[in-house]
Order: C-alpha cells, then structure tokens, then sequence
C-alpha cells in the first residue's frame, strides 16, 4: 500500500475551471455579511484569466456594500458557489429561475 505524499502541491481551483462548468464564485464582505455569486462569464468577471486561482480572485474586485470600511479588499471572503445556499438566497445573488430549478434544492451542511 502506498502512502499519499503530503507534499504533493494542492491544485485550487481556476476562473477557467468554474467558466467551463457554468459554476459561479461566491464573494462575501466579512464586515457587513453583504454578498454576491456572479457568474463568471458575466462583466466585470469575463475579464479574469482563465489560470487565475480563486483565493486569488479577492485582490482583484471589491464589493459595494455601501457601509463605511466595508468591501476592502482584505475582508473579502471568496469561494466557489454555495451548494447550501436557499432558493431565495441564490435569487438575492442573481440565479435565473432555470439555475435555480437545475440546482436543485440546497446540499445540507454547505459544501
């Protein structure tokens, strides 16, 4: 049996790997909790590379949560879309009602 090297490099997951599976991105302000799951075929994220790894996309947007100290860059919490997200939270982030129903309903637990 052979054991895993835990030295193997993590490969994150890419802009180009969520374009090329229709998935959106999940970005949060870790002040006021103010959040939004783009697509990432839509402006201003069909600007990204395709190679540019996802934790790498917070430097690179900010949010407009309107208060004050709010969507600064180093508060912005970035992941891929969340699959327990309710049908009324994914409408609040701009889900058509054809995502929606393709997602079906929320994964218990989160990811």
């Amino acid at each position: 049996m052979s054991k895993r090297n835990s030295q193997a490099p993590i490969n994150p997951v890419t802009i180009g790997m969520l374009r090329a599976e229709g998935k959106r991105l999940h970005i949060t302000c870790g002040n006021c909790g103010h959040e939004r799951e783009p697509l990432m075929t839509n402006p201003p994220f069909d600007k990204l590379p395709d190679d540019l790894p996802v934790p790498e996309v917070k430097a690179r947007v900010k949010l407009k949560c309107g208060a004050r100290g709010c969507g600064e860059k180093e508060k912005i919490w970035v992941q891929t879309e969340n699959p327990g997200a309710s049908e009324n939270d994914r409408r609040a982030w701009g889900w058509t009602e054809e995502e929606i129903a393709a997602a079906g309903p929320p994964v218990k637990g989160g990811q």
